[in-house]
């Protein structure tokens, strides 16, 4: 028992989950989104299940174009409040607080009054009958929607990561409550429909009155200077972050535009990943980012690449594993969240697990803190450049899964981009910036812990229940063997 609690204790020291450090933030980060992330897959199965399969994918539509794609639209100015506010006077933190609402606010102003304007024209290129009437609702959800961008970037950097878990949990609770309700009463898909658009707004603008408390801001008094400079550096962070997230939701654009409600609602619950791997990546991103500002500015390379490497390490010894498990029981999966009703959503989402190894770090994050945003621009055009061709000829010989196939090498080509990018920044060798070495004892734990999940697919049970002990026997191998060739030669060499 006391070598168990050593080795428990181990473990908890290599993650460094201790109170004022990077790892403790990113986790507090973890836990606020990946209750957002589970509760938001778990209205998708609920819904899935309750609506027709032609109404599940107007709602996933309508949640494509009315919160999904506005950081498309939003061109950076979420990302780059980290480096106007991080270690700024408070004074000057609250003039770039109020120019990325401001900001942020007109640009879906205009959006929103697009869609409206040519609403005829968008309605028809979606082939949807039922969207007609729920243009109003998505504009007026698209006009908020940048709060629930906004709010994580201001708060951490303001050193408030509690206040971002405590928003990301409430704005959740109240969406999946008003799921419950409607299936509880029974509601038609259009109260539904209103009804979300209405959680949603009003979660927005409890956001808003946050932001302004906790950053004290107590009028509009706008500094143009300020909003110059923040475009100036926004833009081609912007027109790289909108290259990114086109070439990211391109799939699903795609099949939106190529197929009807039905083929759309299949294949995005399958164009997914694990809800809490991306979330390791961007709760990690959120605490660095702002470090990485601070290092850059004082000239310390070396302690950046240190955090850098040690952020890849660690998350992998968690995306890793998930990634190796999810690959063997892809098809229990979908079955266990969506039912059987969306078996051929497996599909896609086995190609998409390929994606979870460009996922251990975000391969922009040092280029935005050392405002190398142009390189970040350059190989997001190249990405969604070769997305487009392969996307339309993988969807003419595979169909959907041509479309998938082509979104991950895509997104193989801005990762290894960027991370040639960032190596010549930093005088460092590719090689040397990925812990090859621990990466390799960590797939290899992975590869121990399949024996007895493929010994588990021979035998002849319900999905359900092998799913259940293909993850209960795959995680005591793997973190039995990722104790001994990885843990164990740190703390006892």
């Amino acid at each position: 028992m006391k070598e168990l609690i050593v080795n428990i204790q181990q473990i908890i020291r290599f993650f460094g989950i201790k109170r004022d450090s990077l790892s403790y933030s990113s986790f507090i980060l973890f836990l606020g989104k990946l209750f957002h992330s589970v509760s938001s897959l778990l209205i998708f199965a609920i819904l899935s299940r309750y609506f027709t399969v032609e109404q599940y994918g107007t709602y996933r539509q309508f949640l494509l174009f009315g919160y999904t794609l506005i950081p498309l639209i939003l061109l950076g100015i979420p990302n780059s409040t980290n480096y106007f506010i991080a270690g700024e006077k408070e004074k000057t933190q609250r003039f770039y607080v109020i120019s990325s609402i401001l900001l942020c606010l007109t640009l879906t102003f205009i959006t929103g009054s697009f869609f409206f304007i040519f609403r005829n024209e968008f309605i028809s290129l979606i082939n949807n009958r039922y969207f007609s009437k729920f243009i109003i609702p998505m504009v007026c959800m698209q006009l908020f929607s940048p709060l629930f961008y906004l709010y994580q970037p201001i708060f951490v950097s303001l050193r408030k990561h509690r206040l971002v878990v405590i928003i990301s949990v409430i704005s959740s609770f109240l969406i999946l409550l008003f799921v419950v309700f409607t299936i509880s009463l029974k509601l038609s898909f259009d109260i539904f429909i209103f009804g979300f658009s209405a959680i949603m707004i009003l979660n927005s603008l409890g956001i808003l009155a946050k932001i302004l408390f906790e950053s004290g801001t107590k009028n509009f008094f706008i500094n143009w200077g300020y909003v110059k400079s923040q475009v100036l550096f926004s833009f081609p962070l912007g027109i790289a972050l909108f290259l990114g997230l086109a070439s990211k939701q391109l799939d699903k654009l795609l099949v939106n535009f190529f197929t009807n409600p039905g083929t759309f609602a299949i294949y995005s619950n399958g164009a997914f990943e694990i809800p809490f791997i991306a979330l390791i990546t961007n709760s990690v991103m959120a605490v660095v980012l702002p470090e990485y500002i601070r290092l850059w500015k004082n000239k310390n390379v070396e302690q950046i690449t240190k955090i850098w490497y040690n952020s890849i390490f660690k998350s992998a010894s968690i995306i890793l594993p998930v990634m190796f498990f999810s690959l063997m029981a892809h098809k229990e999966i979908i079955i266990f969240i969506f039912g059987k009703l969306y078996i051929s959503s497996s599909i896609i989402f086995f190609i998409y697990l390929f994606i979870l190894p460009m996922r251990v770090v975000n391969f922009g994050s040092i280029l935005i803190a050392t405002g190398k945003t142009n390189k970040i621009l350059k190989y997001s055009f190249i990405a969604l450049l070769v997305n487009v061709i392969l996307s339309i000829i993988g969807f003419h010989f595979l169909k959907t899964p041509g479309i998938a196939i082509a979104t991950v090498i895509s997104i193989y080509i801005i990762n290894i981009g960027q991370l040639y990018e960032i190596s010549k920044l930093l005088k460092y060798p590719m090689k040397q910036l990925i812990p090859i070495s621990n990466l390799s004892r960590i797939v290899l734990a992975c590869i121990l812990g399949l024996v007895i999940v493929v010994f588990i697919s021979l035998l002849n049970i319900n999905p359900i229940i092998s799913f259940i002990f293909k993850g209960i026997f795959f995680i005591i191998i793997y973190f039995f063997f990722f104790y001994k060739f990885i843990i164990n030669k740190i703390f006892n060499p």
